[in-house]
């Protein structure tokens, strides 16, 4: 190669170009590096015969040469001939790949019509092969098309990749900022707002002192809405934790009833407040199912806690657990109300993140009351998924609503041990149908 480089520093060719064929608004610069006259006269004349496709034609014996041409001169494609003087088709390929910028189609020509030369050529950068018994004014002009047709498109769809990185790069950058800020507003809430809620119990206890029934009442107020913003900075912190990859669930065999019983004696409180019928339903001999009761507490509690704010004053709200009838190695939990209900537009996108229901049917309470951030549903729907269940919703305007999720059944014959199943974080941003 030293003798090639010592070579390529001589005097640049002289290059001139004629038109072949009609004159068109895209004509199509074409460079032959052919050491035989004779077949380039050849090419041109098929390329004078292609009467649609105007053509400038220029030529040249030598592959130096052609690779000093390229480095000044654009071409819309190069006809190679594989053994030239001076270098061979590969050897010519891979040096214009390193001494110029340009990035040319080039279609390798040879009267060997070696299967293994056209490999050669391909892996080194050829966008085509053409064996030179088969050359013709329709073959020539398709393969040329072809060429130019595919190093557009393999442009165009470089282009289109590195917009799409550099958006990626972007959106990444900017959802690590605001998963950072989610955080760090998580973190700084979460301590105030505990000694909030603390010092209002102080004084709820009697132990500050005593109260009358008005400060009484406020600092119940106080007491509650510590309590509802406590529970929106930790829907934030899961969602970080599931955006991050960091929040996991212990999966081990448990008695779901136990579960359902905690949280409805916890909610119990809070239904009485509107006069709701707060109830349970199931079989004392249901079967244990996989599950981590903690995460499991945490989608029963936020479903039943929905069913008594979408629920009016004398409502009912119930749960129940049974084997589910659609695949009975799973047990379904639901929970039903006689609410307001749920529009048909809202249930498609329910479970959906900063997702909210403005329930037009609830006369008894304020939008404002009805509020929160959209999270609860999104994170109910992502743990059921890491429990390897499933989720669902059905309603009536005007009638209720029932959330069911499934559970796994702990198979006692197999005695599997406890399973730890950690969030994919890219299982989790995809769309999944409910």
């Amino acid at each position: 190669m030293s003798g090639i480089n010592a070579n390529m520093e001589s005097v640049q060719p002289n290059l001139e170009s004629i038109h072949l064929g009609p004159k068109t608004e895209n004509d199509l610069k074409v460079l032959v590096i052919d050491d035989n006259p004779a077949d380039r006269d050849l090419y041109k004349q098929y390329l004078i015969d292609d009467y649609k496709q105007g053509y400038e034609f220029s030529e040249l014996g030598l592959g130096e040469d052609g690779i000093k041409v390229c480095e000044t001169d654009d071409f819309d494609c190069i006809l190679l001939d594989y053994n030239l003087p001076d270098l061979d088709g590969v050897e010519f390929l891979n040096l214009m790949d390193k001494q110029t910028k340009t990035r040319i189609p080039v279609i390798m020509l040879t009267g060997q019509g070696n299967e293994t030369i056209a490999a050669d050529a391909l892996r080194a950068g050829a966008t085509d092969y053409l064996p030179k018994r088969v050359v013709s004014t329709e073959s020539l002009k398709r393969t040329i098309g072809n060429a130019v047709e595919k190093f557009h498109l393999r442009k165009a769809i470089e282009k289109q990749t590195h917009r799409l990185e550099e958006k990626n790069r972007e959106l990444t950058r900017k959802h690590d900022e605001i998963q950072r800020f989610y955080q760090t507003v998580s973190h700084e809430l979460k301590t105030p707002l505990t000694s909030i809620k603390e010092f209002a119990s102080i004084m709820l206890d009697g132990i500050s002192g005593e109260i009358n029934d008005d400060q009484n009442e406020y600092l119940q107020i106080i007491k509650d809405s510590c309590m509802q913003m406590a529970n929106g900075v930790n829907d934030l912190l899961d969602v970080t934790r599931l955006e991050t990859g960091k929040l996991r669930v212990e999966l081990e065999p448990n008695v779901v009833g136990t579960v359902i019983d905690k949280v409805i004696a916890a909610m119990t409180v809070i239904a009485k407040y509107k006069s709701i019928e707060l109830s349970a339903h199931f079989a004392d001999d249901l079967p244990d199912v996989y599950m981590d009761p903690n995460r499991v507490e945490q989608i029963l509690t936020n479903l039943i806690n929905n069913a008594i704010k979408f629920t009016d004053h004398n409502g009912k709200v119930y749960v129940t657990a049974e084997t589910d009838s659609e695949n009975s190695e799973f047990i379904k939990i639901t929970v039903f109300d006689n609410g307001c209900g749920i529009s048909p537009v809202d249930l498609k996108s329910i479970f959906e993140r900063l997702y909210q229901v403005t329930p037009e049917q609830s006369a008894n309470e304020t939008s404002t009351s009805l509020g929160g951030l959209g999270l609860g549903l999104n994170i109910c729907r992502e743990l059921v998924n890491l429990h390897d269940g499933k989720i669902s919703v059905n309603s009536l305007v005007g009638k209720g609503s029932e959330f069911s999720f499934t559970l796994p059944i702990h198979d006692s014959d197999t005695g599997m041990n406890s399973l730890i199943q950690e969030v994919n974080l890219d299982t989790l941003i995809q769309e999944q149908a409910i």
